[in-house]
């Protein structure tokens, strides 16, 4: 599918570069680009899944994995807008289960990657390799660390452990889940009538694109994350 106001040789050469994923036996992408005035160019290529046989569509929802934390962060921010929270008040006093030393970081400190914390998927890692593990046992192994990486605020360290403590802390304040608190104060706001939070790549949902993990034989799995 495709939707497209470029020259006709530009939309040519751009086709032939992501020609390549436009095929039935692997999964695909969508391409939009603006180029200032000159035009836009969307195009959706090969499968959304592979499993039940639905190819990409410029209206198919992708996961954006990580890049979700700028839409907690931006949540954080509007928040304390309002005079809900402190960004530079420690998670515990948000989250008072939790033992020092991971109740002393700020949540600021928190989304900077900064807070020192130990993460639960790093340790998950460690622990069970890339098995899934079951919905709150981040909390769970979150609340029982009595140690950590690093004091807040002295080294930076790609933390998503912290970010959890961060989402939690938010969605006890508003005493409403994470996914409605981003439906009503980000996502609606700034009409993504298309965009949600889900919790879990268990769930296969009707219009978006599956994850999918390469085998080594050359074909395609269904992928999924492991917290």
């Amino acid at each position: 599918m495709s939707d497209s106001d470029f020259a006709p040789d530009t939309q040519a050469r751009l086709d032939a570069l992501f020609a390549p994923w436009n095929r039935a036996d692997a999964p695909g992408l969508i391409v939009g680009i603006r180029h200032g005035e000159h035009g836009e160019y969307r195009r959706a290529f090969g499968m959304a899944s592979l499993e039940t046989g639905v190819a990409n569509a410029l209206s198919t929802r992708m996961r954006i994995g990580s890049t979700s934390k700028h839409m907690l962060a931006a949540l954080a921010l509007t928040l304390e807008d309002e005079s809900l929270i402190d960004l530079d008040r420690p998670i515990g006093d948000y989250l008072p289960q939790l033992s020092a030393p991971n109740a002393e970081p700020t949540i600021r400190q928190l989304l900077q990657h900064r807070g020192g914390t130990r993460c639960h998927v790093d340790l998950g890692f460690i622990a069970h390799g890339m098995a899934a593990t079951p919905e709150g046992s981040a909390w769970e192994v979150l609340m029982r660390q009595t140690g950590r990486n690093s004091p807040p605020g002295s080294a930076t360290c790609y933390n998503n452990g912290g970010y959890h403590l961060v989402s939690l802390a938010l969605a006890r304040l508003a005493g409403t889940p994470l996914s409605a608190l981003l439906a009503r104060k980000l996502f609606g706001p700034l009409s993504m009538s298309a965009t949600s939070l889900e919790p879990s790549d268990h769930v296969m949902i009707p219009g978006a694109a599956s994850l999918h993990l390469a085998r080594q034989d050359g074909r395609w799995e269904r992928g999924l994350f492991t917290s």
